[in-house]
This record gives C-alpha cells, sequence and structure tokens, in this order.
C-alpha cells in the first residue's frame, strides 16, 4: 500500500473516477429543496425510524407527488428501496391510491435465484440493494 501526501496529488487535468477532489477545487451550492427543510433535491433520503410511525406511507406520499411534478416542479422519477413491504401487495396498491405516475416510480432488479439485485445508476459504478 503507497499514500500520498495532498501536495502529490493532481492538482488539474485526466485523473481516475475514485481519485479525491480536493476541497479547493469545489464551489459551495445552496441546497434546492423538494420538501424545505427536510427532502434535498437530487439527493439521498433515508427514513429510519421505530416500526408504525408512517415512514412507508410518508415514502409513497412523496414518490406520488414527486412523480406528478408538485415537488419539484416538474415530475421526475424516485428510486424506491423497501426492505420490509413487498412491491406488489404493499408499495404499488398504495402508489396506486395516490395517484402516482407509476412509469416515475422504480424499483431494484427482483432477487433471482436468491441473490440480490444490481442497481446501476447513470454515471455511478453499480450498488447492490436487497429486494
Amino acid at each position: 500500500m503507497t499514500t500520498s501526501t495532498a501536495a502529490e496529488l493532481p492538482r488539474e487535468g485526466k485523473r481516475s473516477a475514485l481519485a479525491p477532489v480536493r476541497a479547493s477545487e469545489l464551489e459551495v451550492r445552496p441546497v434546492q429543496w423538494l420538501w424545505p427543510g427536510r427532502v434535498p433535491q437530487g439527493g439521498l433520503t433515508v427514513l429510519a425510524g421505530e416500526p408504525g410511525l408512517g415512514k412507508s406511507l410518508l415514502s409513497v406520499w412523496l414518490a406520488s407527488r414527486l412523480s406528478r411534478g408538485e415537488l419539484g416542479g416538474t415530475p421526475a422519477a424516485s428510486l424506491f428501496l423497501t426492505a420490509e413491504d413487498s412491491r406488489e401487495y404493499t408499495v404499488l396498491p398504495r402508489l396506486v391510491a395516490a395517484e402516482a405516475e407509476l412509469e416515475q416510480v422504480l424499483f431494484p432488479p427482483p432477487a433471482r435465484d436468491g441473490l440480490e439485485g444490481m442497481v446501476r445508476l447513470p454515471g455511478t459504478t453499480s450498488a447492490t440493494f436487497a429486494s
């Protein structure tokens, strides 16, 4: 294993996709909110807490409103990950009841042969999620 000091890192030009980026190369940008103070636009939002608090229903409500353009101004897609609820028996009926544009709600590929599905987001490396 080799180590580098910050002075040895490349300053500009071609760099590997996994190369670190200096803080001095970044620009402070204001957060754009889908739901002010709670859900950032283009960011990852995780709802965690005790069972029965309404996390799943809130997720469906947010995905439905986002799919219709009621959050952020234009219809947008959601990647819906759940570890507890069935897509077909629980999540889909809730999305239908909430009048979601179903084309805008995405799920990771289903597990096949007991293996986890792979999710590949544009411009990223693949990530594994349990379905």
